[in-house]
């Protein structure tokens, strides 16, 4: 342990020069959310989304893409989408799309791998996440094309007005080139229950429209939807499965990204290449001899000891001066 105040300066310095060069921050957008108002829905505006992706299926006969689904950026490296967007299909197969409204102007990425939730079952569609991963890292910036997508607290609430986009249908038996928003209602489990009784299960939650007319469809499965949250963009769930489309009787069904932050953070965080730690933004400080701290700024913390830590001004200080050899995570 280091018990010196010269250190804690250090550490603050480190932390502004991290942020200050960061080109990104998760969930913000350069479009004005305040009057957002694809079933029911609007075709979204340039850099409005930027954390939707879109995967396509490749055939490298004819070297043709056809849609698949969507998904949510997470880091320069890693989407999550729906585990039935990427069944039965390898890797090899599926494309990534991102930094355009429009299909057809889409940056398209090559993946790695894709990594299914292991207790996922099709027929009930329990456990329906996965996450992708791209080859090249994709460049995110702040207010750009590309952003990823801020991870949701436990303790948040993520009742009321959220946002679900796609490209799929519009209008059913159409199929739209740019990509839809729609406004919808995040309901309380037992209205969840009361309209689908035993077939929703934990780690699912559901919204949709009083009135009808609004939801995501058959070709958004994958995609996200968000809450703002003091102006970012925080991903509550993806599109999973449903009764038909906007039917008010019938809310559509999303996995609930709460349930399953541990297990995204188990593989996104654990790989090197991803790069987790810098995207987040982190200072490593350094003690004397081989001791050291790693500040990061994420939710939830990795194995290791976490000092007590205050925000101010969007800079990170620690109060206690205590540094340990581990990985640390803060705030």
């Amino acid at each position: 342990m280091i018990l010196v105040i010269k250190w804690q300066f250090q550490v603050i310095i480190l932390m502004h020069h991290v942020f200050s060069e960061s080109k990104a921050e998760c969930g913000l957008s350069l479009v004005d959310q305040t009057n957002l108002r694809i079933i029911g829905g609007r075709t979204a505006e340039e850099k409005e989304f930027p954390w939707h992706a879109a995967l396509f299926r490749y055939n490298p006969r004819t070297k043709e893409r056809t849609y698949q689904c969507g998904a949510a950026i997470l880091n320069e490296y890693w989407v999550v989408t729906a585990a039935h967007c990427i069944s039965r299909v390898k890797s090899s197969l599926l494309r990534l799309g991102v930094g355009s409204i429009d299909l057809n102007k889409i940056k398209v990425f090559d993946l790695e791998k894709s990594l299914r939730h292991k207790k996922y079952i099709p027929a009930t569609y329990e456990n329906d996440i996965a996450i992708v991963k791209t080859v090249k890292p994709m460049k995110l910036s702040m207010y750009g094309h590309v952003n990823n997508v801020c991870l949701p607290k436990k303790s948040e609430n993520i009742f009321g007005t959220a946002t679900v986009t796609g490209f799929g249908v519009k209008q059913l038996r159409t199929n739209p080139e740019e990509l839809m928003s729609v406004e919808v209602e995040v309901y309380q489990n037992s209205i969840c229950k009361k309209a689908y009784g035993k077939k929703f299960r934990k780690g699912m939650i559901c919204a949709g429209s009083e009135r009808g007319g609004e939801d995501a469809c058959q070709g958004d499965s994958g995609g996200p939807l968000i809450k703002r949250i003091d102006g970012r963009a925080i991903l509550i769930g993806i599109v999973s499965w449903g009764v038909g489309c906007g039917r008010k009787e019938y809310p559509g069904v999303y996995t609930d990204i709460k349930h399953y932050l541990r297990w995204i953070q188990r593989f996104v965080n654990t790989s090197r290449s991803a790069k987790i730690h810098e995207e987040e933004g982190c200072a490593k400080a350094m003690g004397k001899g081989n001791s050291f701290a790693i500040i990061c700024l994420y939710d939830h913390p990795e194995k290791g000891f976490t000092p007590n830590v205050s925000k101010r001004h969007n800079v990170y200080e620690i109060i206690n001066t205590q540094v340990a050899t581990h990985y640390l995570a803060c705030c």
